[in-house]
């Protein structure tokens, strides 16, 4: 035995630690002694309570339980490892002189990976246990990538947002110097135009950054909702008003509706919401519109106050087949050069944190219609 210890504990760290569970010794020999001589690390165990206990002082790569034991039978040790967060990733191979199905689905049932029959085929056993080990090795080196992902991501985040938090104040800074210059000279009207052109980018990269920020928040659940009325009819005609430029490029017309009516000057469509949220949604949503509409065609914008109120915005061309499955996703988008396909995406995350939900209609005949349901206000 002492010659065998000190060449098979090397190996065995190689090959993994095995806990067997069986009342019977003769069976605990003889898996013993196989495994032993493949180089794993063998913990014998003659009941589920011994077991257990054993597993609390050093975690096994891998469990051969047997099923029939006295006090405490396998199913319920498997129980127990699966319901406790320390051990519930160690593979379980249930052992059985019973072939039956049943028994086999409790045991799968439990969290069990596999199910062997007694008496044993001893190259059955090493290449099931083989493939579980290298399953569990597999699982272990995937879980380690996804923590260190997950750990550079949020390093990528914080890093992102002290650059956005450093260039928002000097923003603020640059956006209260052409307001001075003009109190301070007279300007003529090539120069007033070009300091309130200033003002105006200087304006849309702010709210860019601001919109990042509330985005990386909605992503990772940290936005703090504070639900107001906030009325959608004034927050359209802003944008529509905003995106003038784009709107006169691509010769798009408008149509904004309540109930079917033509909006007037004094309707309102309040929803309980926030106006930031809100805005940020439907400005992605109609620029996306203008953006999918050819020259002459129209944007509708219908709002409608029903059992809920639900907000349409309608294109007449179709969604491209490509990414309707996953319109709504991160990063799709399609013959938009240079297009980062945030923007409805954005827009769903703004949309269910606003308590509401939104979804796609398309087709070659109607074009595209997405609408946005919130509860009655």
């Amino acid at each position: 035995m002492g010659k065998r210890s000190s060449a098979t504990i090397s190996t065995a760290q190689d090959k993994g630690t095995i806990l067997i569970v069986d009342d019977m010794p003769e069976n605990l020999k003889m898996l013993d002694n196989l495994l032993s001589a493949e180089g794993y690390n063998v913990r014998p165990s003659t009941s589920g309570i011994l077991a257990l206990n054993s597993v609390k002082h050093h975690l096994p790569d891998l469990v051969l339980l047997d099923i029939n034991m006295p006090e405490m039978d396998g199913y319920e040790v498997c129980k127990q490892l699966k319901s406790d967060n320390m051990t519930v990733d160690i593979p379980v191979v249930f052992l059985s002189s019973a072939d039956d199905i049943n028994r086999r689905i409790k045991g799968l049932e439990l969290g069990a990976v596999d199910y062997i029959t007694k008496p044993f085929n001893t190259r059955e056993i090493l290449l099931r246990i083989n493939t579980q080990l290298q399953f569990q090795e597999s699982r272990k080196k995937l879980k380690k990538q996804n923590l260190y992902l997950e750990k550079m991501a949020n390093l990528q985040q914080r890093r992102t947002q002290m650059i956005c938090h450093d260039m928002k104040g000097l923003l603020t800074s640059i956006l209260s110097f052409p307001k001075k210059i003009k109190e301070l000279s007279s300007m003529n009207h090539r120069q007033d135009k070009l300091l309130t052109q200033i003002e105006k980018s200087g304006s849309k990269l702010l709210q860019m950054i601001n919109r990042w920020n509330e985005l990386a928040k909605l992503e990772n659940g940290t936005y703090l909702f504070n639900p107001k009325p906030v009325d959608i009819i004034p927050l359209i005609d802003t944008i529509i008003f905003e995106l003038q430029t784009s709107i006169e490029e691509k010769r798009v017309y408008f149509n904004t509706s309540l109930n079917k009516k033509p909006v007037d000057k004094e309707d309102t469509f309040h929803i309980l919401g926030e106006e930031l949220l809100s805005y940020s949604m439907l400005f992605n949503l109609i620029k996306n519109a203008i953006e999918a509409s050819l020259p002459g065609q129209t944007v509708g914008i219908s709002l409608t106050r029903a059992d809920r109120q639900t907000i349409a915005i309608h294109n007449e061309l179709p969604v491209p087949e490509d990414i309707r499955s996953n319109f709504f996703d991160k990063f799709i988008t399609s013959g938009k050069p240079g297009g980062a396909g945030l923007g409805t995406y954005s827009a769903k995350l703004s949309a269910e944190a606003l308590g509401g939900t939104i979804y796609l209609e398309t087709s070659e005949e109607s074009g595209t219609t997405i609408i946005i349901s919130f509860p009655r206000y």
